[in-house]
């Protein structure tokens, strides 16, 4: 490789590689790209990849929280509001936790 050739990322996974190990390569392919569309795109594409993972972990949490039926074991640990509204099947506990945790957060 030569002394001012810059290594790119192969793709969007790399890149979010680079952020928590790879620091000084972040930099330096950071440094290289100039044009603010560019730098616009580089930016979005790992905040595509962290926000699906962020809905899928956030989703799959409430599944297991509803298929569990956890609130029913240990109502201590969960809002009044959430425990009025739990009853029926695993889709309506899950509907319910969602619509409670989704309207606290917007």
């Amino acid at each position: 490789m030569e002394e001012n050739e810059v290594v790119k990322p192969k793709n969007g996974w790399e890149l979010l590689r680079w952020v928590v190990y790879e620091p000084y390569l972040l930099q330096e392919y950071s440094d290289s790209v100039k044009d603010w569309k560019m730098r616009l795109r580089v930016m979005l594409k790992p905040m595509g990849w962290i926000v699906l993972i962020s809905v899928a972990v956030y989703l799959l949490s409430g599944m297991v929280i509803a298929g569990f039926d956890w609130p029913a074991h240990f109502p201590e640990q969960f809002k009044p509001g959430l425990l009025e509204v739990w009853h029926g099947s695993f889709w309506e506990k899950w509907q319910a936790y969602f619509a409670l945790t989704f309207k606290k957060y917007l």
